[in-house]
């Protein structure tokens, strides 16, 4: 059995962010055991982990990669003996996927974003401030705006191992109902391409907790966990 069967078999849902990126070959393995698995993003390295034995802890531990600067667990357990280990907690998230098919009107205006937008998503994304990795993401076609009139009203984003993200919305254009719509488009746009559409929620983010929940998107049983290096 090799790694995405296992993810599939001990919770299909839960690993989402581990078996995409594997089945479409933006990461591979770095450690495996009975205990777990660890994969590693082919860019910007990030790592993650999926304890599934619990006496393959010390095993997991020891096998976390190390020349990765951020990874993500599934185990509250893990993350603690990583945080022994050096590791600091980032943000404890919830991973949501969306499950059913996403149809959208046909006259809707949702592109693609190429580099001459460099400067516009680096001043209004307001949660950190990375323009090289703005630059691989317009690089790479992972930004994506939508338009009304003509005018760009706001943009979301994968990440560079395939998670939904980067949602904004402009000032002017908000609590107008266009930041499920962004999402609802990038759901759509994934799905077509054969692609499972999945993201992140940092834990207590109301908002964004229910906007996943009126999309319909199915909270996944296990936790995601981010950690950062010291």
């Amino acid at each position: 059995m090799d790694a995405i069967d296992r993810l599939y078999a001990s919770d299909r849902l839960s690993y989402t962010d581990m078996t995409e990126p594997l089945r479409l070959g933006n990461a591979s393995v770095a450690f495996e055991s009975a205990g777990g698995i660890w994969i590693k993003m082919k860019s910007f390295g990030t790592a993650f982990g999926a304890l599934l034995d619990p006496s393959g802890m010390d095993e997991m531990v020891a096998g976390c990669p190390t020349d990765c600067e951020m990874v993500s667990v599934h185990d509250a357990g893990l993350s603690e003996r990583l945080q022994s280990r050096g590791f600091v907690l980032a943000n404890p998230c919830s991973l949501f996927v969306m499950e059913k098919q996403v149809k959208l009107p046909e006259d809707t205006d949702f592109r693609v974003l190429d580099r001459s937008y460099l400067d516009f998503v680096a001043g209004h994304y307001s949660l950190f401030h990375d323009p090289e990795y703005i630059v691989f993401l317009l690089e790479t076609q992972m930004l994506f705006g939508l338009f009304k009139g003509g005018e760009i009203v706001g943009f979301i984003g994968l990440h560079a191992e395939g998670a939904m993200g980067l949602l904004e919305v402009l000032p002017a254009f908000r609590r107008m109902g266009y930041g499920a719509e962004l999402e609802s488009c990038l759901c759509s746009y994934l799905q077509k391409k054969g692609l499972v559409p999945y993201g992140n929620v940092v834990d207590g983010n109301a908002a964004s907790l229910a906007l996943q929940a009126s999309l319909g998107m199915t909270r996944a049983s296990l936790c995601s966990i981010w950690l950062s290096r010291q």
